[in-house]
């Protein structure tokens, strides 16, 4: 594997909008090619925000508030205190951002009231929650936390190819008459994923780019982040426009059921010092160059 790590200057980036969901078209019926014939991108995107705002959590709202609407007590459930979302505890969301946003953007009182089993079962099977085996949160132990580690004290960019990821069924390396060098390409009966584990160096929020084919509707990937979720996320990688060609897009997390709906725009973990992976399979697109990862939330290739 090649990694690298560099400092890179802050650059603008206007919040990014995903197209919507369409039907797969086949190379025959565009005449595109990931390899040849393509017009390629301008080499830039519209990047996603960064992973913003904060979720407070671990304390219960003082003097007991029912909602006669729901009927939800805000204190005086009898909860343990706590702040781990794999476990309920009394006030309101979770010690995990990205989780906390996933679980309250299905289940609102969850960010409201007080963090119920139903936020913690959610947490554990939709929302990529850091558990032990027993369900408990690991940020709740003191050994192989997933928040204990070295923070990053600069700005990071890790950037890797087609070639440095492990490659499985269907998809194999080729080289792009585009001029996108070598590239990652899938044929046969699809199956299999391209997959990079990654050497984090410090303990952030992770901005993961990827240079993807964007052939018309064909524009999409399941995504998995460490092999979660289960089934696997729709990353939608189309731009505005007739979108022929390579393009830059922030990984994100669309809604299965909605096109227009994402439930993480941009799919920023918060990974902590170590290995992880990044994991993309077809769905619709084709082909993927390279991707890069970063803890600058303003830069975009």
């Amino acid at each position: 594997m090649i990694l690298g790590c560099v400092l890179v200057g802050a650059v603008a980036c206007d919040g990014g909008s995903s197209a919507a969901d369409t039907d797969a078209q086949s190379t025959e019926e565009t005449g595109a090619s990931p390899t040849s014939g393509a017009s390629g991108g301008s080499g830039s995107a519209e990047g996603g925000e960064g992973v913003t705002g904060s979720m407070s959590g671990g304390s219960s709202t003082s003097g007991a508030s029912d909602d006669d609407d729901t009927g939800i007590t805000s204190a005086g459930t009898g909860l343990p205190d706590g702040d781990g979302c794999c476990d309920a505890h009394a006030g309101p969301s979770c010690n995990e951002q990205s989780v906390a946003v996933c679980v309250c953007a299905a289940e609102p009182e969850c960010c409201v009231f007080d963090w119920f089993e139903s936020c913690a079962e959610l947490a554990q099977s939709r929302c990529d929650a850091a558990c032990d085996s027993d369900g408990s949160s690991t940020s709740d132990t003191d050994a192989g936390s997933e928040t204990a580690g070295m923070a990053c004290d600069e700005t990071v960019l890790i950037e890797l190819g087609a070639v440095d990821a492990d490659l499985s069924g269907d998809w194999s390396i080729t080289t792009s008459q585009a001029g996108e060098g070598e590239i990652a390409v899938v044929d046969g009966n699809a199956d299999g994923e391209v997959r990079w584990d990654v050497d984090i160096p410090c303990d952030d929020t992770w901005i993961i780019w990827v240079r993807l084919f964007d052939q018309g509707s064909a524009d999409s990937f399941f995504a998995t982040l460490d092999g979660e979720p289960s089934p696997p996320a729709i990353f939608e990688g189309g731009i505005q426009g007739p979108g022929q060609g390579w393009n830059w897009r922030d990984l994100n997390w669309r809604d299965p059921d909605d096109a227009a709906t994402f439930i993480e725009d941009p799919w920023a973990p918060q990974w902590a010092e170590g290995q992880h992976s990044i994991a993309l399979s077809y769905r619709e697109s084709v082909a993927v160059a390279r991707i890069e990862i970063t803890n600058d939330p303003d830069y975009a290739p």
